[in-house]
């Protein structure tokens, strides 16, 4: 009887963990889900304008760049500290004695046609870029496959703005498989690739209505295990800032990409998160350059120069002109980017100062000039902003409202007067001073002076061997520039907005650099 008391009992328990198991493992199924609850769904993102190639060559605008990061990765990232860092690369090694670059690629990559990212791909791209004349590659006598994940730059002469060149520049991957496919001549495929991303990115194209939208699903072969997250992202072109505002307001929108100050300003004021970019990286510096070169300028005395930038009040520009995004600097990029020199100290606003260096550079009645600009409504405001603030000084400056052909050839050849320039307060100055203020340069060269050691500045920061080196000599230059000749009136560099809805997370858009973002990181939860 007793054993009998033990088997039924023993039976009973048995159905009961039988029953139980399925509740337990449907409880852990639901913590997976719940883990795992980051994936589905369509990330929508808005822009005011859709992008005029995919095709690397011709990738000019920031629109192109950050639209084109939904389905093509490149070589290297920029990360936290930006700096750039390997991504579809492995690593790099660089061998300023020999004048080399090794670059080691990831395996196991395919592109969205299923061939292979290797050494042969990587190579057909860097140059089909360098083919098209793009400069930024340092001169090269040879490109060498290694083997199918390896290759080997040889350059004319050191430049550490190689990497930069090579791996970001140059470094988004195309299939060149497909490109060969799509056509019968060179400029048909070129045609094609321009509106045909075929990366190695977390989304592949699959529908694309000029100017409306673009339509991307999740590339199931992706090379990082268990990503993406999301089943697809639609980018929605809304020219439109208040309509778009509104499709943002009212859900239509998850993320808006670089909206207006205004706008955002508006949905700050509702309680939307607006994503700030203020490592500079990307984004746009507001300068005030004179015609130092010209014969007769006043801008070619340093003490009209200096007192140029004592008569900006930044801060009032950042607020009426900005308003309020924007940081401001008194050299190239913001004062918090690494390679800002602790140690300029620049011409703070100061008008009686400015003045005071007038009369004594021999102006005492003040100086009449003209001020160039661009035509659009904001540049017009800001250049109209600038006008009365060097009124006040004794600096009457004619608007010479230039439409945007005539602008960018006066800024190219020649110009006299003042020029509110709109420049790059990039990553790597080794690269990005010389196209400003160098002698070769493709802007501003012709109209302002190039003192001896800053160009001998300039060809030092490029070959120093090392970045601890070469951040040193930037650090020179950007002394040079600022303090002892005053070259250029730094005001400030814009920060770039992001609205984002709180259901969006780790899309990494406008955190470190305004064309890169984390497409295969991205998820939604509950709205």
């Amino acid at each position: 009887m007793k054993n009998r008391y033990w088997l039924v009992l023993s039976v009973i328990l048995v159905l009961m963990a039988v029953l139980i198991l399925p509740s337990c493992t449907k409880g852990t199924t639901t913590a997976t889900t719940s883990t795992a609850s980051k994936y589905g769904g369509t990330l929508t993102i808005g822009h005011a304008t859709d992008s005029l190639s995919f095709f690397t060559p011709t990738m000019m605008r920031g629109q192109d760049l950050t639209q084109g990061r939904t389905s093509i990765e490149s070589l290297a990232r920029f990360n936290a500290q930006g700096q750039l860092v390997p991504w579809l690369a492995e690593s790099w090694d660089t061998d300023a004695n020999a004048k080399t670059v090794i670059l080691k690629l990831k395996k196991g990559i395919t592109f969205h046609d299923g061939s292979d990212f290797n050494a042969t791909a990587c190579k057909w791209n860097i140059e089909t870029f360098i083919n098209a004349k793009r400069a930024e590659v340092p001169p090269l006598t040879s490109i060498d496959i290694i083997d199918d994940y390896t290759l080997k730059f040889n350059l004319v002469d050191w430049n550490n703005t190689v990497i930069i060149g090579l791996c970001y520049f140059a470094g988004p991957q195309l299939s060149p498989t497909a490109w060969q496919k799509a056509g019968t001549t060179d400029q048909e495929r070129n045609e094609w690739a321009t509106t045909n991303p075929v990366g190695t990115g977390p989304f592949k194209l699959v529908s694309r209505e000029r100017d409306v939208n673009q339509v991307y699903q999740k590339f199931e072969e992706y090379w990082q295990n268990g990503k993406p997250y999301l089943d697809g992202i639609k980018w929605v072109f809304i020219a439109d800032p208040t309509i778009a505002s509104s499709s943002f307001s009212s859900g239509d929108i998850d993320i808006l990409e670089s909206p207006p100050a205004t706008e955002a300003n508006n949905l700050r004021v509702k309680g939307i998160n607006i994503t700030e970019l203020t490592t500079g990286l990307g984004a746009t510096q507001v300068t005030l350059v004179g015609s130092s070169a010209v014969q007769d300028s006043p801008f070619a005395n340093l003490k009209v120069r200096q007192a140029l930038t004592y008569a900006i009040d930044k801060q009032a520009l950042v607020d009426n002109q900005a308003y309020g995004w924007g940081v401001p600097t008194n050299q190239w990029g913001v004062p918090t980017g690494f390679w800002a020199n602790p140690d300029v100290i620049g011409y703070p606003y100061n008008p009686d100062k400015a003045k005071q260096l007038i009369a004594e550079a021999g102006y005492p009645n003040g100086i009449t000039t003209k001020l160039l600009t661009g035509d659009t409504a904001d540049q017009v405001s800001m250049a109209t902003a600038i006008q009365g603030m060097l009124a006040k000084v004794g600096i009457n400056a004619e608007l010479d409202i230039a439409a945007g052909a005539r602008k960018d050839n006066l800024d190219r050849t020649g110009f006299v007067g003042l020029d509110i320039l709109y420049i790059r307060a990039d990553s790597d100055l080794a690269m990005i001073l010389p196209r400003y203020v160098g002698a070769s340069g493709a802007i501003v060269a012709k109209s302002i002076i190039h003192p001896d050691k800053i160009e001998k500045l300039l060809v030092e920061a490029k070959q120093a061997p090392d970045q601890e080196s070469k951040r040193a000599k930037i650090w020179e230059t950007q002394k040079a520039i600022f303090d002892e000749y005053s070259l250029v009136t730094s005001c400030y560099v814009t920060v770039n907005l992001c609205a984002k809805k709180p259901y969006v997370h780790d899309d990494g858009m406008n955190i470190i650099q305004l064309d890169e973002w984390t497409p295969e990181d991205a998820w939604l939860s509950a709205k």
